[in-house]
């Protein structure tokens, strides 16, 4: 009798033992909450203004910029800034009066949210602060960066030999290789107060990749009317797509589907900066990268390599960031000597093959005293054979990266 009660006991133990067990695993994985949809408008605006902005200079050339990369390392800055300096940088980042404490939170939940969107999806963000060790700097500035971006603080003496080496090696380790270095002997001297780098590496398979046997040497037509010979991938399936009289636009995820890379190619006659204005505004990118259906489709994209750098202050100078590369500059907030902008450097590396995509981006500002200044449709036909405009983006659409391809290598 006390077997038989033993035994019904122990199973319905066991019974109750494995439901438990089986919740748990079956149990939803925790999601990283969305950032704030303000900073995400804002990372967005500032990266579309940036680009707009260098493409007048280089419209010839390829243009590839990492806004996220480029925004987290000014928002670095301007908690150290002050005042009109302040005002000027919060303004053309596209905070508007939105408190700082509250960008600093919301860069925080943008780098928790992307660096866990995806487990198929390989991205890694990296901030540090160099700082001069002769200079005494504000434990609240410090203090900031490294609780809301996790900024490494290294104090070294920048007119020492190895200090640049150091910088870009740790460029190097944070970008995988793809950017060996981002400053050269002369970048940095016994006025430099810190330099400040945000390192962005991105590595996506494709949710489905190209078959490598489909792909073959076909002619690519530059923006002078030159061909340049170039290995395209070919793809048959069904695509997020959309077209109009001005555009093709289609959607190729990674990994399982929360960032994908936007391939916009301007339609006969239609300029590359005529798309780029339609394409790379507030007012149109939701349409532009949002309003696509599944449709059947023949795709060729080129199986391509782009390098770009660029020195930014001009550029941020004509989107009103003003005062911080002047006298003007008020960095009270950094430490007491008085300070301006010198440098602000931006490299990019973008490979992308049957496989899936890498892309690196790495930004570095110096800070020196003032002394220096679904209807049935039949499949389309896209075929990238001529300069396109290309943006990475996460589900919570933050534009990771965004440019034009002009002469992909």
């Amino acid at each position: 009798m006390i077997s038989t009660v033993y035994r019904k006991l122990l199973f319905v133990a066991v019974v109750l033992w494995l439901g438990v067990v089986s919740k748990a695993q079956n149990a939803p994985t925790p999601q990283v909450p969305a950032p704030p949809p303000a900073i995400v408008a804002a990372n967005n605006a500032f990266g579309f203004h940036l680009y707009t902005s260098l493409a007048k200079t280089d419209a010839s050339q390829n243009v590839f910029i990492s806004p996220v990369s480029i925004e987290y390392c000014l928002a670095m800055v301007a908690n150290g800034a002050k005042g009109d300096t302040y005002q000027q940088m919060a303004q053309t980042l596209g905070w508007g009066n939105m408190p700082l404490a509250e960008v600093n939170a919301g860069f925080q939940t943008l780098t928790k949210r992307l660096l866990s969107s995806d487990p198929k999806v390989q991205l890694s963000l990296a901030d540090s602060l160099w700082l001069n060790n002769k200079a005494s700097f504000h434990q609240a500035f410090t203090d900031t960066n490294t609780k809301y971006f996790g900024a490494e603080m290294r104090a070294v003496n920048f007119t020492d030999q190895t200090t640049v080496p150091a910088i870009n090696d740790w460029v190097n380790k944070k970008t995988q290789g793809m950017i060996p270095t981002l400053l050269g002997t002369g970048d940095v001297d016994d006025t430099t107060l810190l330099v400040l780098l945000n390192a962005l590496y991105f590595k996506g398979m494709w949710t489905v990749p190209f078959d490598k046997q489909g792909t073959t040497d076909q002619p690519f037509t530059l923006l002078d009317g030159t061909k340049h010979t170039l290995k395209m991938m070919q793809r048959s399936a069904k695509f997020s797509y959309q077209e109009d009289a001005n555009l093709q636009v289609v959607r190729l995820p990674y990994g399982d589907g929360h960032m994908s890379m936007i391939v916009f190619l301007p339609a006969a006659g239609v300029t590359l900066d005529a798309a780029a204005q339609l394409v790379f505004s507030e007012k149109n990118w939701p349409r532009y990268s949002g309003l696509m259906r599944q449709r059947e489709g023949n795709l060729s994209l080129p199986r391509f390599a782009a390098h770009y750098s660029a020195d930014l202050p001009a550029a941020l100078q004509t989107l009103g960031i003003s005062d911080a590369f002047t006298n003007k500059a008020d960095f009270s907030a950094i430490c007491d000597t008085p300070s301006c902008i010198s440098k602000v450097k931006h490299k990019t590396a973008l490979e992308v093959n049957e496989e899936g995509t890498k892309a690196a981006a790495v930004t570095g500002v110096t800070i020196s005293t003032t002394s220096i200044m679904i209807e049935e449709e039949p499949p389309f036909v896209m075929n990238v054979n001529h300069p396109f405009l290309l943006a990475l983006q996460n589900e919570d659409g933050a534009l990771l990266f965004l440019g034009q391809i002009t002469k992909p290598e």
